[in-house]
């Protein structure tokens, strides 16, 4: 199986306590492996199996 990640910029993210509640809204999508926020420069990697 292949794997595809997917960058998203994160407008209104603000601090670290945000970050949790951002990933387990990204998990819930079909097929994700693994999200990642980094509220520093406001981006989600999204890891999913294709």
């Amino acid at each position: 199986m292949a794997s595809d990640t997917l960058t998203l910029n994160v407008q209104g993210i603000t601090s670290a306590c945000c970050a949790p509640r951002v990933e387990k809204a990204l998990s819930a999508w079909p097929d994700t492996d693994r999200v990642h926020v980094n509220v520093a420069q406001a981006k989600a990697l999204s890891e999913a199996t294709l």
